[in-house]
């Protein structure tokens, strides 16, 4: 583990996320919309990101999540649905969840369940642990190339309900996940007794990057159990229980998806192989006093990692496999083939084992999910203005 220091002067510096800014655009109107091509069409237009799309049971519509809806312009993201062929508007899919003073809600990673009766979400609680020094404000740079915050996913529930449910989300069926990353230790020989320390864990630094939704879960087939990720290991919750089990050997386990026969689960790993650490010294007075007497320390941790892998195992921790390089797998219909994100597009891999092969799309391409048919999948594209929702027919 490799150690730096930053001095920063509290106050002067202030860390935004590095998501860049997009110019307005003018509403998007269905008529709008090109026609559709024949092996692959762009679904959303948004002005900002749309992710991770799911089918519903009967393959005509995709669910996905988006930010800055202007039907709930107070909700940081919000679950929508369009039809798979493009030809009508979305529409929101949780009935009472993003309502009246609920709107400040981020609500998204929506699931539909095997018999598309019920459905998964996610809210996810306020990403931003406190700043680490009460008598500072602001914070410094942490890592090269890139201003950040302290670590900024703290918790999140996921809840199930009925499709068609009117109850709030309350009363929905909950599990409480916690985030690693975010700590507080003690050390006597600091000026404030001790410091805040930041792991920037991969889950934790692809939000801030990209937006990832690697805790959207996933329903087994029996309908009553879902397959989530607290961004370092792999959880099965049945709906309703109050604590979902860890599974053995699932460590640094992210995008958690049940296979169609319930027989396994596929994920994206990425296993860090060294750290390097930053401190973080603040100061109340500005300039600071000479010689610098700081107040508190912060540290946070950035991890070198080994390239995702696409992983499999079975619901109770045995037999995993280590299938090919790559992230965000998806199980064909019938569970023999996992399609999943490749470095030059969307590419396939048998789960027996064996080559993969490229499928179509471009390097920017993620998320793919097949449709109940197996002749669709639906995926995200980086673009000029942002991630939208495409689908692509299969060869």
């Amino acid at each position: 583990m490799r150690r730096r220091s930053i001095l920063g002067l509290a106050g002067l510096v202030a860390a935004a996320l590095p998501l860049g800014c997009r110019d307005a655009v003018d509403p998007f109107r269905v008529d709008d919309r090109p026609p559709i091509e024949q092996q692959e069409w762009r679904l959303t237009f948004s002005s900002w990101d749309d992710r991770a799309p799911a089918w519903s049971a009967d393959g005509d519509t995709v669910v996905y999540t988006a930010s800055n809806f202007d039907g709930l312009p107070g909700a940081p993201a919000v679950p929508l649905a369009l039809p798979a062929d493009g030809e009508g508007p979305a529409r929101t899919v949780l009935r009472n969840v993003q309502a009246g003073n609920q709107t400040a809600l981020w609500v998204g990673a929506a699931a539909l369940g095997p018999d598309g009766d019920r459905i998964a979400y996610v809210e996810l609680r306020p990403t931003r642990a406190p700043l680490p020094c009460v008598t500072a404000s602001g914070t410094c740079a942490s890592l090269p190339g890139l201003s950040l915050p302290v670590v900024p996913l703290t918790s999140a529930v996921v809840r199930a309900r009925a499709v068609d449910a009117g109850n709030p989300m309350t009363d929905d069926a909950a599990l409480t996940i916690t985030f690693a990353g975010h700590a507080r230790f003690t050390d006597p020989t600091l000026p404030t007794g001790g410091f805040i320390e930041s792991r920037y864990h991969t889950f934790q630094l692809e939000w801030v990057l990209e937006r990832h939704l690697f805790f959207q879960p996933s329903w087994a087939p029996d309908g009553e159990r879902l397959g989530v990720s607290d961004g370092m290991r792999l959880l099965v919750w049945r709906v309703g229980e109050a604590a979902a089990t860890p599974i053995p050997g699932s460590d640094y386990g992210l995008d958690a998806e049940w296979s169609p026969a319930g027989d396994w689960i596929a994920y994206t790993r990425v296993v860090p192989t060294d750290s390097t650490v930053y401190t973080c010294q603040y100061f109340t007075s500005v300039p600071p006093p000479d010689p610098p007497l700081h107040d508190c320390d912060e540290r946070r941790v950035h991890y070198q990692t080994a390239p995702a892998e696409v992983v499999l195992v079975r619901p109770d921790g045995s037999d995993l496999q280590v299938l090919v390089q790559g992230r965000d797998p998806t199980f064909s219909p019938a569970g023999d083939v996992i399609y999943f994100a490749g470095a030059d597009g969307i590419r396939s891999v048998p789960v027996a084992g064996g080559a993969s092969g490229f499928v179509g799309g471009r390097p920017s391409d993620r998320e793919p999910a097949v449709a109940p048919d197996g002749e669709r999948l639906a995926f995200t594209r980086w673009g000029a203005t942002g991630t939208d929702v495409w689908v692509m027919q299969l060869p």
